[in-house]
C-alpha cells in the first residue's frame, strides 16, 4: 500500500452506459483516496471526459490538510445545469492551504465536434 502518496491524477470515463456512472468511482475510490491518503496528499487532478457531476465528487472528499495544489476540468453545461455548491464547499474547506488552483470547463459542443466532425480526405490522382 502506498503510504505516502502526494499526487494523485484520474482521467474520469465510461466505456458503457449506466444509470450512474460515477457511482461507484464518487463512492468508492475517491473517498479511499481522501480517507486513506487525505493526510498526505499535496496534488489533487480530477478530469473528467464526460459530463460528470463534480460538484458531487468534491463534496464527497474528505479534508487534506496539505493539498496545496488542486486541478479539475469537466463540462460546463450551462449554469442552470451544472452545479458549484462543491467547488465553493470544497474550496472553502480547502482555502488556507491551497497555492495552486486550476479551474477548467470545457464546452460540451467542443467535444462533439472534435469526435463527429466530418473529415475530408482528398486523393491525388495517380
Amino acid at each position: 500500500m502506498l503510504l505516502r502518496l502526494e499526487r494523485f491524477y484520474i482521467v474520469l470515463h465510461t466505456f458503457y452506459t449506466m444509470s450512474e456512472p460515477y457511482g461507484l468511482i464518487g463512492t468508492s475510490l475517491l473517498n479511499t483516496l481522501s480517507i486513506a491518503h487525505g493526510p498526505t496528499l499535496r496534488s489533487l487532478k480530477l478530469f473528467a471526459l464526460e459530463d460528470v457531476d463534480m460538484s458531487s465528487m468534491l463534496t464527497s472528499l474528505q479534508h487534506m490538510p496539505y493539498l496545496s495544489s488542486l486541478d479539475i476540468a469537466h463540462f460546463f453545461l450551462s449554469l442552470e445545469l451544472t452545479s458549484f455548491i462543491g467547488h465553493h464547499q470544497f474550496l472553502e474547506a480547502h482555502r488556507s492551504h491551497l497555492q495552486h488552483l486550476t479551474l477548467e470547463f470545457m464546452e460540451w459542443s467542443s467535444l462533439f465536434d472534435m469526435i463527429f466532425q466530418p473529415r475530408v480526405v482528398s486523393r491525388s490522382p495517380s
